[in-house]
Formats: structure tokens, sequence, C-alpha cells
């Protein structure tokens, strides 16, 4: 029963046991390879060991399955911005908020996007939809003002607005 070994592995995964964890979350999706929490609740066992790009394609099979998911979105986009994908990072946090607009903690990894220290610049169509999800004013006070200079001046207006 795919159940029995997913329960298994959220107890295996409490324990700290993470790779016996994986073991039997791995045993509940070859029952049930649709079971999106059992492929999420296996993508934080590989995060937990380090296993970035595996977390990452645990977590991409979640969200084939279930794409609300916004604290899926939101904990993908955690592991890109750490692996430097800021692009991917940036569309996943979008994503977290467009499902959950009072998630403001999405908001704050944003800002650290936008940090004068980053060389990340997005497109303007990233900036619109960041306006339209009310996120632009957490930007503007974590150092998206210092983008002035050099930055692109219509994205600057569209911001101002």
């Amino acid at each position: 029963d795919h159940q029995a070994w997913y329960f298994r592995g959220n107890a295996l995964y409490n324990l700290g046991r993470y790779e016996e964890a994986i073991a039997s979350y791995d045993q509940a999706l070859e029952i049930k390879p649709d079971k999106d929490k059992a492929w999420y609740n296996r993508g934080i066992a590989l995060h937990n060991l380090g296993r970035l790009e595996e977390t990452i394609t645990s977590w991409d099979k979640a969200l084939e399955i279930s794409s609300n998911d916004y604290e899926a979105w939101y904990c993908r986009g955690n592991v890109l911005f750490f692996l430097g994908k800021h692009d991917e990072a940036l569309e996943s946090y979008l994503k977290a908020r467009e499902l959950q607009l009072d998630y403001d903690e999405v908001c704050i990894k944003v800002c650290n996007l936008f940090h004068p220290t980053n060389s990340f610049r997005p497109p303007i169509n990233i900036l619109e939809r960041m306006i339209e999800l009310k996120m632009a004013d957490y930007n503007e006070y974590n150092g998206l003002r210092s983008l002035d200079e050099g930055y692109d001046e219509k994205i600057m207006n569209k911001l101002k607005q």
C-alpha cells in the first residue's frame, strides 16, 4: 500500500534518517507515481542530504502533478537561488506569490535577488509581474533604487508609477 510507504517515509524523515526516508518514498511512488506529496517530501529529504539537483527534479515531478502548491514553488526557488540560477528562482518565487498573495516570505527572497551586490537584472516583463503582484515596494526598500544608474530607465519608470 502506497500510504504505508509514504507514512513510513515521513516517520523516517522525522527521525533524521533521510536515506531510508527517500527509499520509502520511492516505494510509495513505485505504487502510486502521481502522489505529489511523496515527490515533495522526497525532495525535502534530498535537500537535507545536500543533493540539490535531485531535489529540484523531485519538486518538478510534484509540481507536474499539482502545480498549485505554492510551498513547493517557494522551496524550489530557494534551491535554485542557492545554485545561482536566479532567473529560474525568480520565476518560482513569482509563481508562489501568484498562488498565495499573502506569502510575504517570497518578497523577502526576491529582495535577495535584487541586492546591490548581486548582478542579477530581470527583464521588464518580470518587473511588471512583480508590480502586479504588489512586490515592487519590497524591492525598492532592499536596494532596487541603487539600480537607477546604468539600468534600463524604462524599468525604473515602471517601478515609480
